[in-house]
């Protein structure tokens, strides 16, 4: 309450050349219990800000700092102070406290009041989608073992995938009764129904600068509503899968792991709404309900049911971050999961909680450019050219102008790119790197153990889900 800041003597070892130098810094803000300490340099006001978090030790980490943050001296734009510095000094406040409460996690799960690996009845959003449909393929064959009761598909798509339909241990709510923006639909499904596991898959994918209506009400609002009346209907695990663009910082990462924190400016909203969503799932985590986070790269699909297949595939050229035309060799790489592992990694973290709970996992099978990816998977050889990245920056700025300008003058009625395959800020990754580092799916989940699917990158040959007894022996039932 005092007008009186404290203030923080710290000294320096810059180096044999530099010497130590001793500085004093304004305190505005002391959290003991989280063991946050937030300053400033400046009387008046801070020019720049910076948070420590000091860990059990005794020790101190610099999360971040102003010039991380904006990429330029603060201290030349009030501008810049006023919005690149405050966000990202709110944003590395929010990774601080996620470190926190990380702390917290051994002593809630020694109050767990439930200590089991049965998964009783799912509920699966996004059913019927890409990986949606192989996770239910997955929980299907757990039905036999008892470890499964019973499944519920909720999707917003009325057409059922062939590798689901006619399975008789899922309950199919598609369409109107399978839209998670509806809370009445939801009610009326938890009303009916005593869900044990929410695996939250629904997610609408919307790179454009003026993304449509639905990737608010889905991703977010959705999310929401399902952790509402997880709360409500005592639910007792809650997956939900996340992306790789929570470990972009303006289309690149390289090695990224989970605590690396997300990027303070998002390129686009699709990326915000998926680093608040996370936020807010592992928020939820309690005695009660435990949540996990799963964020797989790019997750890799066949012919006839990844719809990125055909398109990217008959592109005969990729990018990378070279200066000149090179090979294939040169291209960017990014991560790539294939999808019957990214849905075993789902059902592995329900399986392993409350170990695993208020914990994110990076899933992973190789690094690979995505060009090159999608044809190894048609049979074909890896694309003849290897373009700068400048190139590809390029061609999606002059995409940008053109979509914008039509989508104005047109009053928002008319949009040139599509939201997930388009032209647009989300398509700069493909030229860039885009890899994730899965220590820690290896060591909590065992990713990926012995038996699941693995395919050669020269080959890409196709292999069916692993079943039955087997795949129980996988997930270590």
């Amino acid at each position: 309450q005092s007008d009186k800041r404290m203030a923080v003597r710290m000294t320096v070892d810059m180096g044999p050349r530099l010497g130590t130098i001793i500085s004093e810094e304004t305190i505005y803000y002391c959290d003991e219990r989280r063991k946050i300490i937030c300053y400033g340099i400046g009387k008046e006001g801070a020019s720049c800000f910076r948070a420590v978090w000091l860990t059990e030790d005794g020790h101190s980490t610099t999360i971040n700092s102003y010039d991380m943050i904006g990429g330029i001296p603060a201290l030349f734009s009030y501008g810049h102070i006023e919005k690149m510095v405050k966000e990202g000094f709110n944003a590395q406040h929010l990774a601080i406290k996620a470190k926190a409460m990380e702390m917290e996690r051994p002593a809630r799960r020694r109050q767990r009041r439930w200590q089991n690996q049965h998964l009783g009845v799912c509920l699966v959003t996004g059913g019927c989608g890409l990986l949606g449909r192989h996770v239910i393929y997955t929980l299907s064959s757990l039905v036999e073992s008892g470890l499964v009761e019973q499944i519920h598909c909720v999707d917003i798509n009325e057409e059922v995938p062939d590798l689901i339909s006619g399975d008789k241990n899922v309950i199919f709510h598609i369409g109107g009764r399978g839209d998670i923006t509806d809370r009445a639909v939801l009610e009326g499904i938890f009303k009916k129904h005593d869900i044990d596991t929410i695996f939250h898959l629904a997610s609408v994918i919307d790179l454009r600068p003026v993304p449509s209506k639905a990737l608010l009400a889905v991703n977010v609002c959705g999310t929401k509503n399902l952790l509402d009346f997880a709360r409500l209907g005592n639910a007792d695990r809650f997956v939900y899968t996340s992306s790789i663009e929570c470990s972009y910082r303006y289309n690149f990462c390289d090695d990224a792991r989970e605590s690396d924190p997300p990027s303070p400016h998002p390129c686009n909203l699709y990326q915000k709404f998926k680093i608040d969503v996370e936020r807010e799932v592992l928020d939820n985590n309690s005695d009660d309900l435990a949540t996990v986070v799963i964020r797989p790269s790019h997750i890799l699909g066949n012919e006839t049911d990844d719809d990125l297949n055909t398109p990217i595939s008959s592109v005969n050229a990729c990018f990378g971050e070279i200066k000149t035309v090179g090979s294939h060799r040169s291209s960017a790489k990014m991560g790539m999961v294939f999808v019957e592992n990214c849905a075993l990694a789902h059902v592995v973290s329900a399986l392993r909680c409350p170990g695993v709970d208020g914990m994110v996992f990076n899933v992973t099978d190789f690094n690979e450019n995505i060009v090159t990816a999608y044809r190894g998977m048609r049979g074909k050889k890896p694309p003849a050219v290897c373009l700068p990245f400048w190139v590809l920056w390029l061609l999606v700025y002059i995409s940008l102008v053109i979509h914008n300008a039509i989508f104005f003058l047109s009053c928002g009625r008319a949009m040139v790119l599509d939201g997930k395959t388009g032209l647009h800020n989300g398509a700069l990754a493909a030229g860039r790197t885009c890899t994730q580092n899965t220590d820690e799916a290896k060591k909590w989940l065992d990713y990926p153990p012995g038996g699941w699917v693995t395919r050669s990158k020269a080959e890409m040959s196709r292999q069916r889900i692993l079943t039955g007894s087997k795949l129980r022996n996988i997930l270590g039932c």
